[in-house]
């Protein structure tokens, strides 16, 4: 270490320093950052002691500032002009020893073999005198002919060469070297020695009379340290090229507040991530720097510290003094030195870092009991519950008639708020010490609904007591209404229903809960269509209880477009009233049903823009709600949306963050929706083992009574046909049709189940099974049927169909399935229709149409439909490798078409002629053959078959 060339510093018997003269100039030329000053000055104070007039000089300052660094090179300097050093650190740890300091300091150099002598001696005597006699302080008084001794030893060494005794931290020196120093300093006036002590600002000196003999003395001079200034910190991290700038030196310093120690051990934490982030951070070295100063306080500092850290903000001197049972000037001087040492600004942490380095050096026990004590301090000054409950929830426990409520008020202040991990910790603090039942079930209730928000399984341990709660009155009609939404989403039906009847049959029903009953109806009828009849029957007798208009309660809105979709399909008024409830929702628990019942509806009508905006949108309102239960709904939601417009990619993008929002076993009956999704992305991926692995996956039995259930069993039958089990999707196909009788669900755009029973007929040898299923569901369908659903019946029905009916119906396939924005079975479509060209005996336009489709499943990275799609591809690419070489898709030259341009040429992409597409258009065949003609300049191609895949994308502008 530094110090150690000074202890070994040794001087010869013609007064030369044995230090060579290269360490000498390294010695005397090492700088100090901002210490410059300080050090000229005690080395003029040096120099005049050398001329025989003794000085005195005392470095004070805060904590860790560099008193130790500063004595340590003007002790070098003194020692390279030729100086005996003398050197000792005083210590905590040896403040008990008697004479530890001199002992240190007479063997830290070698003196002069007569003194040495004589020093010993008296040592010798000191040491006796101290052990034998029982009374410490009267054996001390005895031996004051052993001080002097000492103290004419040590000033007679002056008489051959300038001493200068140096002793660090001299505020931990035992009384009896504290006395030699007294007796030594009041004797070297006119000697050729210097006397350098370090002290650190201190709440009151550790021997007064000490501090009044000597540091008083008449030839004593102060030198007083301060943290360093911006510029001072810009200095020490000039050498760290990448902590330099201006703004890294503001942010050290606001970090550190000067603190030399603390800076460096900033830049210990910053340097290696500096390098690459150019951020500076605060680490392990930094917090254990903090540490490290505070141990080097005296025990009020130190206590001054832990209580702040405790409380977390800063507090008026007098409220610190009351926590901490100290005086009130004790308290305000040591947040004073702890100020002004860095370890604090303007009573407060500098950084999040440092309060919990701090609040982890204390015992865990005496935390918790200071918690308790901040928490009573709080409350009686009349602060926020939300504060107050902060500090109850890591106590071990406060003892007081308002804790309860003090808690129950934060958490529902938090709930509002969004912060259901602190509603949580309130509410699970309070229930921990509540021995009332009636309390006790209200506050259960509240943790319920905080738990529910982060994730459903944790809520999954209370229900059952709940519902005994509610069955024994002991939760009122929010409570309840809110527990049978839960109930709901877990597939507990029976519960669920018969604390319904329970609310919607009582006497007396709570006005007050109205969005909550009606929320939960809707849960019923949304998830369990079976009930909706029953759900009827509960309104009515709502309504006849509430003499106040109820129509413009948001869950029963949504619930009237759901038994408008029900009736009647997802129509244009149902899309409309669907529009009005998401724009009328703000996102919380009971109006999270009446969205996802809207943003279905504009599903299954086909809105998907529409929908996905909706959904980006209440996604906002979640993320900053920090509701993952809320995230995850509307995640499975966008990853449906993303399904089907054939957004493969998109679609796993947002399963996956469902899945990582909430556990698996969260999901409760929700889980079919979720589960469907990811089967039917992994089947058209050809991922069949991954598609496998989510089948593997528990779901409640009640799903299947859900409409979540008919979703999850027809991406089953889906996933069997394309693994080559038609029997198995025959079953699955042929259940989820008899769950819809059963539910009263006839929702072809929900499951269009038929259409899967069809293909698995046709995958068995039976065409004629499968026309007539098609047949139904088009009847069903009607002339306002989805196109969606319309468009994979006909493709389904061409596949059973003559061959001069394949390719008609196949165009209309296309048209329609694109209008409605899916690319996979657009794609799917398009490569029965390059079939069907090719054995019509038109080839060009197969080739042109296949590759087409094969753009199309490229977009959806529909790895299953490409395998099957590559071998036509291969053999057709073969024959034309040279005209598809020379046809490349223009992208400049697509661009350049006009709107009218464009819808032509897509519809001639996909094999119709002039007079179709002047049918289809309602223009004249002329005008066709016109833009036709500026189509193939504009592309740079000769022929219909040769015009780029990328034409057909924005085909439902055409149609």
């Amino acid at each position: 270490m530094v110090g150690g060339r000074v202890f070994g510093t040794q001087q010869g018997r013609n007064g030369e320093s044995r230090y060579g003269e290269a360490n000498a100039m390294a010695l005397i030329e090492r700088e100090l950052v901002e210490r410059d000053h300080e050090l000229k000055y005690l080395e003029s104070l040096y120099g005049e002691s050398a001329t025989g007039r003794g000085r005195v000089a005392v470095i004070s300052g805060p904590v860790a500032t560099g008193k130790t660094q500063l004595l340590h090179n003007f002790a070098e300097r003194a020692a390279a002009s030729g100086a005996l050093v003398l050197w000792a650190v005083a210590s905590p740890s040896e403040q008990t020893l008697p004479l530890g300091v001199i002992d240190q300091m007479l063997h830290s150099a070698q003196l002069p073999a007569e003194a040495a002598e004589q020093i010993n001696q008296l040592l010798d005597n000191g040491y006796r005198t101290y052990w034998q006699s029982g009374a410490p302080e009267l054996a001390w008084r005895e031996s004051a002919a052993v001080l002097r001794g000492l103290s004419k030893a040590l000033l007679e060494v002056t008489e051959r060469t300038s001493l200068v005794i140096c002793v660090d931290d001299v505020h931990y020196a035992d009384l009896p070297s504290l006395q030699c120093l007294s007796s030594v300093a009041r004797r070297l006036r006119n000697t050729r020695a210097m006397m350098v002590l370090t002290e650190s600002a201190r709440l009151q000196p550790a021997y007064p009379l000490f501090q009044e003999d000597v540091l008083r003395n008449s030839h004593r001079r102060a030198v007083q340290l301060e943290p360093l200034t911006r510029f001072g910190v810009a200095r020490v991290l000039a050498p760290s090229p990448e902590l330099s700038g201006p703004h890294v030196a503001a942010e050290c310093h606001a970090l550190t507040g000067g603190n030399p120690l603390l800076l460096q051990s900033l830049i210990e934490d910053s340097r290696l991530s500096a390098a690459t982030t150019g951020r500076v951070i605060v680490g392990d070295a930094f917090a254990e720097a903090v540490l490290s100063c505070l141990y080097r306080c005296e025990a009020p500092m130190l206590q001054v510290a832990r209580g702040l850290a405790v409380v977390g903000t800063a507090l008026p001197a007098a409220t610190l003094a009351r926590l901490l049972d100290l005086d009130t000037e004790i308290a305000s001087r040591a947040v004073h030195l702890l100020n002004r040492a860095g370890l604090l600004d303007a009573g407060r942490f500098r950084h999040p870092r440092v309060r919990n380095a701090v609040l982890a050096s204390m015992i865990p026990e005496a935390r918790a009991a200071m918690h308790g004590q901040v928490a009573k301090l709080l409350h009686s000054a009349g602060e926020p519950a939300s504060v107050v409950a902060g500090h109850l929830v890591e106590a071990d426990w406060v003892d007081a008639p308002w804790v309860l409520s003090t808690l129950k008020e934060a958490a529902e202040i938090a709930l509002s708020g969004g912060d259901f991990a602190f509603a949580s910790t309130c509410l699970r603090t309070a229930r921990g010490a509540c021995l009332d039942d009636r309390q006790r079930a209200e506050i259960t209730s509240m943790l319920t609904q905080a738990k529910w928000r982060v994730d459903p399984a944790d809520a999954l341990p209370h229900l059952s007591e709940l519902v005994a709660a509610a069955r024994s009155g002991l939760i009122d009609c929010r409570h309840s209404v809110t527990l049978v939404g839960y109930l709901l989403w877990h597939g507990r039906l029976d519960e669920a229903i018969e604390l319904l009847d329970r609310i919607c049959t009582a006497d007396s029903i709570d006005a007050e809960a109205a969005d909550g009953i009606y929320a939960s109806l809707l849960w019923l009828a949304s998830s369990f269509p079976e009930y909706a009849e029953r759900v009827r029957g509960y309104w009515t007798e709502l309504e006849r209880h509430w003499s106040t208009p109820t129509a413009q309660t948001l869950p029963l809105q949504a619930a009237r477009v759901l038994s408008a979709i029900t009736e009647h399909g997802p129509n244009e008024e149902a899309v409309s009233a669907a529009e009005q409830v998401l724009q009328r929702t703000h996102l919380n628990d009971k109006n999270l049903m009446p969205a996802s019942v809207a943003l279905s509806t504009l599903i299954l009508a086909d809105r998907l823009g529409s929908a996905a905006a909706w959904c980006d949108s209440l996604l906002g309102e979640a993320a900053a709600g920090n509701a993952p239960t809320w995230q995850a709904v509307l995640f499975s939601l966008q990853a449906e949306i993303a399904q089907r417009q054939g957004d493969l990619t998109g679609a796993e993008e947002h399963a996956q963050s469902a899945l990582r929002a909430i556990s698996m076993r969260g999901w409760g009956v929700v889980i079919g929706r979720l589960l469907s999704t990811l089967v039917h992305v992994n089947t058209a991926t050809g991922r069949y083992e991954e598609a496998a692995n989510f089948l593997s996956e528990r779901v409640p039995a009640e799903m299947f009574r859900t409409s979540y259930g008919l979703q999850y069993l027809y991406a089953r039958g889906n996933y069997y046909l394309a693994t080559d089990r038609p029997r198995a999707a025959l079953s699955d196909f042929q259940t989820c049709g008899d769950t819809a009788n059963v539910l009263g669900l006839e929702l072809p755009e929900l499951a269009p189940w038929r259409l899967g029973l069809a293909q698995a007929y046709l995958a068995l040898k039976g065409p004629r099974q499968s026309r007539a299923l098609v047949g139904e569901q088009l009847r069903l369908l009607g002339e306002e049927g989805q196109q969606w659903v319309r468009g994979v019946a006909l493709r389904v029905l061409a596949s059973v169909s003559e061959p001069a009916r394949r390719l008609p119906l196949l165009k209309e396939s296309v048209e329609l399935l694109e209008a409605g924005g899916d690319r996979l079975e657009t794609a799917l479509a398009l490569a029965d229709l390059s079939d069907a060209l090719r054995d019509a005996g038109d080839p060009s336009r197969a080739r042109l149409t296949l590759r087409t489709a094969r753009y199309f499943a490229k977009q959806c990275q529909a790895h299953a439909l490409l395998r099957r799609l590559q071998p036509e591809v291969s053999s057709i690419e073969q024959s034309t490798t040279a005209l598809v070489r020379a046809v490349p898709n223009n992208v400049e030259g697509i661009t350049s078409l006009s709107e009218a341009e464009r819808r032509v040429a897509a519809l001639a992409a996909i094999g119709h002629t002039n007079r179709e597409i002047a049918g289809k258009l309602y223009i004249t065949v002329s005008t066709v053959e016109q833009h036709m003609t500026r189509i193939f300049r504009k592309l740079r191609v000769k022929r219909r078959s040769d015009l780029p895949p990328g034409l057909h994308v924005g085909i439902a502008d055409t149609a």
